[in-house]
């Protein structure tokens, strides 16, 4: 198991976890603690793992997680007490896991770290934005406002999420189309591959933007300028 691959890790297992019955047979999914010092700063995040029958499948599965819930902790500007919100399951079936680690730093002012993990169960990897659906046909959905919806939010009267998702569709017909590009490209780059700190373009990690995959719903989470939307994008999942 890998909850014990590491001396650096602190496990306490089960602090969330989900048991369903699915087409490939039954197989849980929780959360482990992970700290590790790095440059005298212990960083903390959370790890998924799951559990198959299949002692090789699960190990396969479980390095990949391992791997790609850890990559930001390089990053020196995420601080030492970057409060870690609840893990979210996203998506859990026989083909997809799509798992959602979010962390709020505060430093002159808050930000916000969310780190997307989508696992093709079928075929053992982290797939990004560009394996699932073509970029065109997102941009072209984007633009026309074919099947984009807001994030409904609860707290809202159904007149005014409907009025979010025309306000939404509104704003990305006026986005340029390399606007919209340079965000779906970032749905394909791991944490490993993007810009530390701000760059010219005012792009770092505490504004990459990233996906999940709910169902057969795509939703991109566009982190630009750090302000964090989500949009839904249907009939794109086969």
């Amino acid at each position: 198991n890998n909850a014990n691959r590491s001396n650096d890790i602190k496990t306490q297992k089960n602090t969330v976890t989900v048991k369903e019955t699915v087409q490939d047979g039954n197989y849980s999914i929780g959360f482990y603690s992970y700290e590790k010092k790095i440059r005298n700063k212990t960083k903390k995040c959370w790890i998924p793992f799951v559990d198959f029958a299949s002692l090789k499948t699960t190990d396969e599965i479980n390095k990949i997680l391992f791997d790609s819930a850890t990559k930001w902790m390089k990053y020196d500007f995420v601080s030492s007490v970057a409060k870690r919100e609840r893990p979210v399951i996203r998506c859990h079936n026989e083909r997809y896991l799509s798992i959602e680690l979010s962390y709020c730093t505060y430093t002159n002012r808050s930000c916000e770290v969310c780190n997307y993990i989508t696992i093709d169960l079928k075929r053992k990897k982290r797939i990004f934005l560009k394996d699932i659906v073509d970029k065109k046909t997102i941009i072209k959905k984007m633009k026309e406002g074919t099947d984009v919806y807001a994030k409904e939010r609860a707290v809202l009267e159904k007149n005014e999420n409907e009025r979010a998702t025309l306000n939404l569709r509104e704003s990305l017909k006026k986005d340029s189309v390399t606007e919209l590009e340079e965000m779906v490209d970032e749905c394909s780059l791991d944490e490993g591959q993007f810009p530390f700190a701000l760059d010219d373009k005012r792009r770092g990690l505490v504004n990459k933007s990233g996906f999940y995959i709910q169902g057969n719903i795509l939703v991109i989470d566009d982190a630009r300028m750090r302000q964090h939307g989500r949009i839904i994008i249907k009939n794109v999942i086969s």
